[in-house]
């Protein structure tokens, strides 16, 4: 039993293990947060309601994908190694990197901002809808300095400072929101509570870059601006394209594509039953994953450098604890939730229980896949992540077509999801037996 409590304590002062509970900390706040902002939004605005925001979003979802250049989750990968290596001269070019493919990404949502009731009148025949999804391109837009900045705070394991910026994000926007819903502004109360806070996020990241980055390693402001036409940077836009094809396909098409699928086949209040089954499965993976998977995009980078038979163990238990967690919070959750969905939400939207049942057990593939994006992209393998997830797609865009003339369009949605997850545990297997074999001799992306 000392025994035990002496190992306890020392993996206890491990600063992997105390960044790992700080932002799981944080993640149960988010996770808290988003909990009640689903139970208010969806009594507030209603079945028909939430479904027409659901379109808004998704629409601007899909717009936004002319704007993606993979900038924001390259830099952590890249800065990471440059930091880990102690390179400023690395860390000045990704940084450089970062900003022009930012001032490259914000053009185009200028342009998409004024288009997008043009475009919404093209793609769905109704204009209103980009005239709502205009203002959450722009909400896109302001992402790069809080992402930037919170990505370098990580580094510098200032990890209560994230932790608490984004709870204060989250709870803020929860807040405003729902005074607006209560004066009856509708779906532009969730639009104009998120858009408000995103706009003061951004003096707030460029004062914490300026008090916490430090000039020994992370470029001055003046560095930055010169760094709009630093050349050199043509690496890191090759591998983020890769990573924008993958994001595209995984973090935006996922589901926004499926989305508008069932909007263009269902009614209204069928996508907002979606919406609400969808959410509440992602829930154990939002317990369980942002912690672990933002340390580990920082973490492996550095195991990286040591020999491959260290970097294949640390992947292995990483693999093992997060799949173990999966497996019980996936049986937890379907004995608890349906009873309480019609208590909570309402009875309108006990139709959402058979799509989260059938959704929920993507929990097991992706916490059993948690170390697949870090190792993808250390050994320039990303083209494998975006084909595989563009495989997926086509095949739970068929099955959708397929299932629904056998089931309604809610299950029929719901089983097409399951399919694309499925289809991650072939790319799994191909990580296993090729790039972490000890045998095998693959290069970083530096």
């Amino acid at each position: 039993m000392q025994a035990l409590k002496t190992r306890a304590m020392s993996l206890l002062r491990q600063q992997f293990v105390q960044n790992v509970m700080r932002f799981q900390a944080s993640s149960m706040g988010l996770l808290i947060t988003g909990a009640v902002s689903s139970v208010i939004y969806a009594r507030l605005l209603g079945v028909t309601q939430l479904g027409l925001y659901t379109i808004i979003a998704a629409f601007s979802g899909l717009l936004g994908l002319a704007a993606t250049f993979g900038q924001e989750t390259t830099v952590v990968t890249f800065l990471s190694e440059a930091v880990g290596r102690k390179s400023r001269k690395d860390t000045v070019l990704v940084i450089s990197y970062f900003v022009q493919s930012a001032l490259l990404a914000l053009s185009i949502y200028i342009a998409l901002f004024i288009l997008s009731p043009f475009l919404a009148s093209l793609f769905k025949g109704n204009e209103t809808i980009g005239l709502y999804a205009r203002w959450l391109v722009l909400n896109s837009a302001l992402q790069s300095a809080p992402s930037l900045v919170f990505t370098v705070l990580q580094i510098k394991n200032k990890i209560t400072i994230v932790a608490v910026l984004e709870n204060i994000r989250a709870i803020s926007q929860v807040v405003i929101s729902t005074v607006l819903l209560l004066l009856g502004m509708g779906v532009w109360s969730l639009i104009i509570g998120t858009l408000s806070v995103s706009i003061i996020f951004v003096p707030v990241s460029i004062w914490l870059y300026h008090k916490y980055a430090g000039a020994e390693l992370f470029p001055t402001f003046r560095e930055i601006g010169a760094g709009v036409r630093r050349p050199g940077t043509g690496m890191y836009f090759r591998q983020g394209l890769w990573i924008a094809a993958d994001q595209m396909i995984a973090s935006n098409l996922y589901p926004n594509l499926f989305y508008i699928i069932l909007g263009a086949t269902a009614p209204l209040p069928v996508v907002g039953l979606l919406r609400l089954g969808l959410r509440l499965a992602t829930i154990p993976v939002q317990i369980i994953m942002p912690s672990v998977s933002r340390l580990a995009a920082v973490a492996i980078p550095k195991i990286a450098s040591m020999d491959r038979k260290t970097l294949r163990q640390s992947c292995m238990k990483l693999m093992k604890g997060t799949l173990s967690l999966g497996t019980l919070a996936v049986i937890g959750s379907a004995i608890a939730a349906p009873p309480l969905i019609p208590i909570v939400y309402g009875k309108e939207f006990a139709g959402a229980i058979p799509a989260f049942l059938i959704i929920l057990p993507f929990t097991i593939i992706s916490t059993g896949n948690v170390a697949l994006v870090p190792i993808c992209r250390i050994f320039k393998r990303v083209w494998l992540l975006t084909m595989t997830n563009a495989a997926g797609l086509l095949c739970a865009t068929a099955a959708y077509f397929i299932l629904k003339t056998f089931v309604s369009p809610l299950v029929a949605i719901s089983i097409s999801l399951l399919v694309y997850h499925f289809n991650t545990l072939f790319l799994s297997l191909h990580l296993w037996t090729t790039i972490l074999d000890d045998s095998k001799k693959l290069k970083t992306a530096f």
